[in-house]
């Protein structure tokens, strides 16, 4: 497999056949200078892996991710109380050892005990020699200022597998550990990303300054704008001397970063500098960053201006490549978007705002970054940010569809790993969810809004009709216009939607298929009566055989909606309740008819192009994809945007939220859309039986004169190379079948390992 280094990736109109970014990887500035993505420095690994309560790093991951946003950004608004971390835990392991075994242990800052057969040692001593024979270690942490965990290494006591973690030393779990070896140098929740030096790709604009000998010089009054092209989450450097003060002004847009008005800032303005005739270097607070802007009040000389970028170390396990350009340029941005939002093993939604985890958004990520990285823990640990607190009553879940999607998340991490022990761990978070599900729902399986958000009362005193914000169903961003807009067919949220109904099914589908794996058959069967209850009705109530579609559902009074919009139809066709022989009736009564659509493409627009792909519309999908993916490359944008408008001037796309650069240009979703859509599209890949031990290709490669691609399975890479001249190879990993649809009903069927011919 051929390597293409991460600038390449991100210049657009460079093919690659295969994709890897490693940590140590060199990179080519455009200067012609060498930087590398750099992992942090640690010491060479123990042969034991960190050990630690199981949901606790992910909640550490969770509150370091969150106070840098909340320091960084101007506005946040975060619905919802997730758990909070915890700074003590237990950790213990009981055995039989053969011979005398000598240990050694590390610890993060904190108190930390170790206890052997009841005796506990010196405190600041970190190693001993345990006897053989039944022996007992008990490890007891307070105090702790980050991730309460413990590495230990010796023989078959080593921290991983087999050790039990606990929160009050009464009630004992299998503890979560880390995938790889582990030095004691790095811990789990502390300097994760690397690090690599952006140099300025072009000035923008001079004023009052010119270029010379390698830096810029300035002159009263004088501006520089850099334009780094690339957009990142890092630090500017610099060195200056002069007179005065030096202000400097960051941003994803020219726009943004020449702005003066701090009140429209979307991150905390820079502090201005002051200068002397010392050459000086300076290195400003961690911002979102692709432009940069100096205004000197005095004459001044800047050097070595750079962008030390923040960027997770992972390696490119996927790939596209095809004879279409255009969508080679768009898989390229797609996947630089998608990295460039992963920081600390945590998929953020944007980094400019919110710099957090929204698991609407994030949902949509876990399949691309499966087909991009394949990294489990980036994908698990956004996951568990999102756990609702235990016990905790609706006024402290927030947005009502994140339990829904947290379900989903569990059910997308076992079809596509086969793992069942990592939904077994969070077995109590899940049946949670489900069983308060089941309390709200009436007779015929459904919830309304009014269930999980009952009529307030206005501090003014009189009732007030209807629910509050948070307590509607949030379908998209699409479906409540930033503008206030309404199209005749918008459902009402406060009301209940058909597709809410729908997302309740598909969560209590995988609870049964989660509960079996569980061998909780009593468990498996309740949640699958109540999965088929629903999908009964949801048919039976929803579906207008005269319409040819779904309608919205009920509005807030509980009368029927007899209107249409996408939402229902999209998640009617991917959980197959659209009735046999209907579905191409439901295009032309809801896809194709522009009416029912919205001025802006947000989220929804991933599982409506899943649905055009299941359909069998795949060309229709890369039809949208090329042309409103497209449009951001046409409009200079070098990552993907968070809402789409194409019709919308170039000052008006930028806005958000009544925002003049309110709107997020690097948004996980739409980068996550553009890899998704191309690689399992391709393929036209469903995976049958969890981890990939079974899929099923319905080929869509024929409409390309060739195209390669390579998806990363738990086994190995499942590929295709498809040229029209030649047809199409297939390469199967060991322990993976598939089955190939043919166009005329036929099936063939291949087993890995190897190669064959389609």
């Amino acid at each position: 497999m051929s390597k293409l280094d991460r600038r390449e990736l991100l210049k657009l109109g460079t093919a690659a056949s295969a994709v890897i970014v490693s940590p140590a990887l060199a990179v080519a500035s455009p200067t012609g200078a060498q930087a590398a993505v750099k992992p942090p420095a640690s010491a060479a690994p123990w042969n034991a892996r960190w050990i630690w309560y199981p949901g606790q790093l992910a909640c550490h991951l969770h509150t370091n991710v969150s106070r840098v946003a909340f320091e960084r950004v101007s506005n946040i608004g975060y619905p919802g109380f997730y758990q909070r971390p915890e700074y003590v835990a237990w950790f213990r392991l009981r055995l039989i050892l053969a011979v005398d075994t000598p240990v050694r242990w590390a610890w993060p800052l904190g108190r930390t005990r170790v206890r052997v057969d009841g005796r506990e040692g010196d405190i600041s001593v970190n190693h001993r020699v345990l006897p053989a024979g039944p022996v007992e270690i008990l490890v007891m942490q307070d105090m702790m200022l980050s991730l309460p965990c413990f590495l230990l290494e010796g023989g078959n006591v080593s921290t991983g597998d087999g050790w039990e973690a606990s929160l009050d030393g009464e009630h004992w779990t299998a503890a979560e550990f880390a995938e790889r070896l582990a030095s004691p140098r790095a811990l789990p929740d502390k300097d994760i990303d690397g690090h690599q030096q952006l140099l300025p790709r072009k000035v923008a604009r001079l004023s009052k300054a010119g270029e010379r000998t390698g830096g810029y010089e300035l002159s009263s009054g004088g501006e520089v704008l850099l334009d780094f092209h690339e957009i990142e989450l890092g630090t500017v450097e610099f060195t200056a001397s002069g007179a005065g003060e030096l202000q400097v002004a960051v941003g994803e847009s020219i726009e943004e970063a020449t702005a003066t008005d701090e009140s429209t800032f979307e991150q905390a303005p820079l502090v201005p500098l002051r200068l002397d005739s010392t050459r000086r270097a300076f290195v400003l607070p961690e911002r979102a960053i692709r432009f940069v802007r100096f205004d000197a009040t005095q004459s001044c000389r800047l050097e070595g201006v750079s962008v030390n970028a923040r960027i997770y170390p992972v390696e490119y396990r996927g790939s596209f490549e095809s004879s279409d350009a255009r969508l080679n340029d768009i898989w390229k941005v797609g996947a630089a978007t998608l990295h460039t939002c992963i920081h600390d093993t945590t998929i953020l939604d944007g980094i400019k705002r919110d710099a957090l985890v929204w698991l609407f958004d994030q949902n949509i990520d876990f399949d691309a970054v499966d087909c991009v990285f394949f990294d489990p823990a980036v994908v698990r640990n956004t996951l568990l940010t999102q756990t609702p607190p235990a016990g905790a009553g609706l006024d402290r879940i927030g947005l009502f569809e994140l339990l829904m999607y947290y379900v989903i998340g569990f059910g997308q991490d076992y079809l596509t790993r086969g793992d069942v022990s990592f939904s077994q761990r969070y077995r109590a978070n899940v049946t949670e969810v489900l069983d308060l599900f089941t309390r709200l729902q009436d007779e015929r399986g459904f919830i309304s809004a009014r269930a999980f958000s009952p009529t307030k009362t206005s501090p003014g005193g009189p009732q007030v009709e209807g629910v509050d914000y948070l307590g509607e169903y949030f379908p998209d961003w699409a479906a409540k216009s930033d503008r206030g807009e309404k199209r005749a067919t918008d459902l009402d949220c406060a009301g209940t939607p058909a597709y809410a109904q729908m997302l309740i099914l598909h969560c209590f589908e995988i609870g049964a298929l989660l509960a079996r794996q569980w061998s909780d058959t009593a468990l498996a069967d309740r949640y699958a009566a109540n999965a088929s209850r629903l999908r009964a009705n949801i048919t039976g109530v929803f579906w207008d055989n005269t319409r040819g579609a779904f309608i919205n559902g009920f509005d807030r009074s509980g009368t029927r909606d007899p209107r249409v919009s996408p939402h229902a139809q999209t998640w009617g066709i991917l959980l197959d309740l659209v009735p046999q022989g209907k579905t191409d009736g439901l295009f032309s009564a809801v896809f194709d008819d522009p009416r029912n659509r919205a001025r802006n493409i947000s989220m929804q627009a991933y599982y409506e192009l899943m649905a055009y792909t299941k359909a069998g519309r795949f060309p229709k999908a890369l039809e949208y994809l090329k042309k409103n993916w497209g449009w951001m490359l046409d409009n200079g944008f070098t990552r993907f945007i968070e809402d789409i408008r194409p019709a919308d001037g170039p000052r008006e796309r930028l806005m958000f939220y009544g925002r003049p650069y309110g709107l997020s240009l690097n948004h996980g979703w739409t980068g996550a859309t553009a890899v998704s859509l191309l690689m399992r599209g391709t393929l036209g890949l469903r995976v049958v039986e969890p981890g990939y031990r079974l899929c099923e290709l319905r080929p869509n490669w024929k409409i390309f004169d060739w195209v390669k691609v390579s998806i990363p399975t738990p086994h190995g890479s499942l590929a295709l190379d498809y040229n029209r001249a030649k047809g199409a190879e297939i390469q199967v990993p060991g322990g993976v079948r598939i089955r190939v649809a043919g166009e005329s009903g036929t099936v063939q069927e291949f087993a890995g390992p190897g190669r064959h011919k389609v």
